[in-house]
């Protein structure tokens, strides 16, 4: 990147985006990085806050969510705990064996109660629908608000198997990176939800 944009008007962004995408395919996390600097150069040198260039704040607050990683059921649910009286709400990763990912659930749920708001990520590591359903049914008992790519990315008929067969709302992460990607998620109804990303659009561009 650095040889075409050396010498481009950073307020330029059209144009810098324009010769980031001449030189390289794809990949927006790494446009994302570029893209995000100038923003903030930009507004550091105009004494603006990054929201006063994309428009102005909409909200004064958002909530956060914190990933809490695999572990024991005994750790993640201390580490619940902790997340939940920080004020965060709590993401469990899972995608390594579903009935473990269930009573990884069954014990956070006991050790934060039932109006704590939970959701999971399995990361795409489900690698089937046959593998995972039972399991995933049984998650339902505990009230997971949300299940993040259960399947691979490129499993949409999996992922839209499972929106028939489950209540809980399935989201699409790593099944999206582009517009195109999301066309084909809602065409195939392989999702109830899609999580959008700065990084994966390429930046606030």
């Amino acid at each position: 990147m650095e040889p075409i944009l050396i010498g481009t008007d950073i307020f330029n962004l059209c144009q810098i985006h324009a010769k980031m995408d001449s030189v390289l395919h794809g990949n927006p996390i790494t446009k994302a990085s570029i893209d995000m600097a100038c923003y903030d150069i930009i507004g550091k040198g105009l004494k603006l806050p990054v929201s006063t260039l994309l428009g102005g704040t909409y909200r004064d607050k958002i909530p956060l969510v914190e990933s809490i990683g695999v572990q024991s059921p005994e750790k993640m649910s201390k580490e619940a705990v902790w997340v939940l009286e920080r004020g965060f709400e709590i993401k469990l990763k899972f995608g390594v064996n579903p009935w473990e990912d269930l009573e990884r659930l069954r014990i956070v749920r006991d050790a934060v109660g039932k109006k704590a708001r939970i959701r999971a990520d399995a990361n795409g590591g489900y690698t089937s629908v046959a593998i995972c359903i039972q399991a995933l049914k049984e998650m339902e008992k505990y009230n997971l608000n949300l299940l993040e790519q259960p399947v691979g990315r490129y499993d949409l008929y999996g992922m839209a198997e499972l929106c028939k067969e489950l209540s809980m709302p399935i989201c699409a992460d790593e099944s999206v990176f582009s517009p195109q990607d999301a066309m084909n998620v809602i065409k195939n109804k392989a999702a109830d939800v899609i999580d959008v990303k700065v990084g994966k659009a390429g930046g606030f561009f």
